[in-house]
């Protein structure tokens, strides 16, 4: 057999960038020659040895994508919040809509509003900002439960916040409802197969909503396969909805959605 005879002086320092690509080559050649290779004298269990403790810099590696992305619905808040987040390694959405990479709400207290109805539909943490207060001070991203609308364990500190409010305290219930319930990150609509119908207000809020909670919205289509929802404001709709009737797709006004998301039983 031929041997490929490769002389690298191992002894001598070589520049960072070039160290890794060396190494590589090295190795590669061992592999392909399958035998002992000289370098320098060397056999090739020196090789190995000599290459396993050389100095050589790793790679440059890619930075990962930020795990946990806030949606923050107090503005005031944004400036302090970014600063701990980014602090953090986190990353603050600037969407003024629901924002799909989102993890968290943060929230001095729940209210009615798209990003709030997409979270809840897709079962994120909402939390109050105190949660990043206390992250910051242990310098990591802590438990969310004791600082979650909605948490038994959060009861204390968050109930007395809200305790005039009936709304904030069926959306704080709801927060934490659909955490639990969509575990399997498949969302609180995921059975939904949906069209919106004529000129309703919000209509891509209404969209974005629906698709936060796993569902899917369609074009009307009158052969209305596997279609399970209508939305539409019967006011503002001119036109013939029999075909939507002789098919037996229900048609609900839009607030259906955050009806069934509030109420532990869906409206009839």
């Amino acid at each position: 057999m031929n041997l490929k005879v490769t002389k690298v002086n191992l002894a001598t320092p070589l520049p960072p960038a070039h160290q890794w690509q060396v190494k590589e080559a090295l190795l590669r050649e061992v592999k392909e020659a399958l035998a002992p290779v000289i370098i320098q004298g060397r056999q090739l269990t020196d090789l190995l040895t000599k290459l396993n403790s050389h100095s050589f810099e790793e790679k440059e590696k890619e930075e990962p994508a930020a795990k946990v992305c806030f949606l923050v619905a107090e503005e005031e808040d944004l400036v302090v919040i970014r600063r701990i987040v980014q602090k953090l390694d986190g990353k603050i959405s600037d969407s003024k809509f629901f924002d799909p990479e989102a993890t968290h709400l943060v929230t001095k207290a729940p209210r009615i509003s798209e990003r709030m109805l997409g979270a809840i539909a897709a079962g994120l943490w909402v939390v109050h900002p105190e949660y990043l207060l206390e992250s910051h001070r242990a310098r990591e991203f802590t438990s969310e439960e004791d600082f979650e609308w909605g948490n038994p364990k959060a009861a204390g500190f968050l109930e007395p916040q809200i305790k005039d409010d009936p709304l904030a305290q069926e959306l704080a219930a709801a927060c934490y409802r659909w955490r639990k319930t969509t575990a399997d990150k498949k969302g609180a609509f995921k059975d939904f197969k949906a069209i919106l119908l004529g000129a309703l207000h919000n209509k891509a809020a209404l969209e974005r909503i629906i698709l936060a909670g796993g569902g899917q919205v369609v074009p009307y289509d009158e052969n209305f396969g596997g279609v399970t929802h209508c939305f539409l404001d019967v006011k503002k709709v001119n036109m013939d909805l029999s075909a939507l009737q002789s098919s037996n797709v229900p048609c609900y006004n839009p607030r259906y959605l955050s009806y069934y998301l509030i109420n532990k039983a869906p409206p009839e």
